[in-house]
């Protein structure tokens, strides 16, 4: 655009002060883009926090939290988790701390369908929060081990203290790995006929498995490894009959965690 060109004409006056005008608007029109951008900050998202490794029978603990918010006075989502690996704990779902003091709206675990409903929000004459805020906190136990399993968030609605929703940028899932629980299996066989010290030798298996451990001078043996469960051991030596220890059952230590 060339703003002082004069066209021909009775009143070339004219002409210029119209095209003048013109540029003073568009000039107006970038510095009030400018100024929107300048305001605006990061777009709130909600996302699942929680551990990425956990081990069958642990109890762990997941927090769905708000981020880069301004003026939450309350939310609701919906999770999504495979039952076929985690299950959620009865009891266990509760509003963040930051909504203190506030009310539950909707609150229902399926563990057959594997979702979670859950709507919060501030009660009486307080400010609506800003900043990273934790909308929930809930338990889950691991079922069966995987190396990836997912707990999805989503059907999220925030708003503010004037009962309008606030604009969210999306959500990021939690996903993590389930292993397997194992324990450390110690014992000793005593051979018949021979002196302490030469009990070395002997073989000791797990019936129902292909794990096998050989003993040493002192008839000692250990297995790693091994899944809790109800099992059979046995122990074999030349020249000897074999010898059995039915029902012996192997426990791991518990990983739950208290609330």
């Amino acid at each position: 655009m060339q703003f002082w060109k004069i066209s021909r004409g009775k009143n070339p006056g004219v002409k210029t002060t119209t095209t003048v005008a013109l540029c003073l608007v568009f000039l107006l029109g970038l510095a009030q883009s400018q100024a929107a951008l300048a305001v605006q900050g990061p777009v709130a998202f909600v996302e699942v926090v929680g551990p990425s490794v956990v081990t069958v029978d642990q109890e762990f603990e997941v927090s769905v939290v708000v981020r880069n918010v301004t003026g939450l006075f309350g939310g609701q989502f919906e999770l999504s988790f495979d039952p076929a690996y985690l299950q959620g704990v009865e009891d266990s779902l509760l509003p963040g701390t930051d909504l203190e003091p506030s009310v539950v709206g909707v609150e229902h675990i399926n563990n057959d369908a594997g979702s979670i409903l859950f709507a919060v929000s501030r009660k009486g004459d307080v400010e609506g929060l800003s900043g990273d805020v934790v909308l929930a906190k809930m338990h889950f136990v691991a079922i069966s081990p995987v190396d990836a399993t997912t707990i999805g968030v989503g059907s999220v609605l925030l708003g503010n203290k004037s009962a309008s929703e606030i604009a969210s940028g999306g959500t990021q899932d939690l996903t993590l790995a389930t292993t397997q629980t194992t324990a450390t299996v110690r014992g000793q066989v005593a051979l018949e006929g021979r002196s302490a010290g030469h009990f070395d030798g002997a073989v000791v298996t797990i019936d129902g498995t292909e794990l096998s451990a050989t003993t040493v001078a002192d008839g000692s043996f250990e297995f790693t490894n091994v899944v809790p469960g109800t099992y059979s051991f046995q122990a074999d030596a030349h020249g000897y009959l074999p010898a059995t220890c039915d029902g012996a059952v192997v426990a791991a230590t518990s990983h739950r965690a208290g609330r």
